[in-house]
């Protein structure tokens, strides 16, 4: 259990000074189109995913989704993240092992609204494969749910059909 994990949910915003200071002498392990990716010195179950970019779209999603599927069954899914920085260019997530092309079988079903499905978007923490890279996500498939009435609308038809008028 990494020493970075706070429970207090208000905890986990930090300044980017918290993280600068974390990896100000080091070069990334690994980087993509639009971050970085740094160890943490004193916690090798973590790293540091930095924008490269002014917009951070990547790791304002990734908290996005970890904040909405956090204690939900789609957890296990996803790689956790610890804290995000308060300009969101910098988040620390759980460290994951690169998989093998024999774990490609093994990777679970993901939500149709997970968009980067390459194999280096995944890895393994222990014997479990979890998406390790879900900042690019598929935008309809997220938000185009079914819709039902709210309860006051409910409440105001059913009046109305009992011939009840108000506000």
């Amino acid at each position: 259990m990494s020493k970075y994990r706070e429970t207090d949910l208000g905890q986990r915003m930090k300044p980017d000074s918290f993280f600068e200071d974390l990896i100000s002498d080091r070069t990334p392990f690994a980087a993509g189109t639009s971050r970085e990716v740094y160890e943490v010195p004193d916690d090798a179950s973590v790293v540091i995913k930095k924008a490269k970019h002014q917009f951070p779209g990547s790791n304002m999603a990734e908290w996005f989704v970890w904040s909405g599927v956090r204690q939900t069954p789609l957890e296990p899914l996803f790689a956790e993240i610890l804290l995000i920085s308060a300009s969101c260019k910098y988040i620390m997530m759980a460290r994951l092992d690169p998989i093998t092309q024999g774990d490609h079988a093994n990777i679970p079903p993901m939500p149709i609204w997970l968009n980067d499905r390459k194999p280096d978007a995944f890895g393994k923490l222990g014997d479990r494969i979890k998406a390790m890279d879900y900042g690019v996500l598929n935008y309809p498939e997220l938000f185009v749910q079914t819709v039902e009435p709210l309860p006051m609308q409910v409440a105001a038809k059913n009046n109305r059909e009992r011939g009840i008028s108000g506000g």
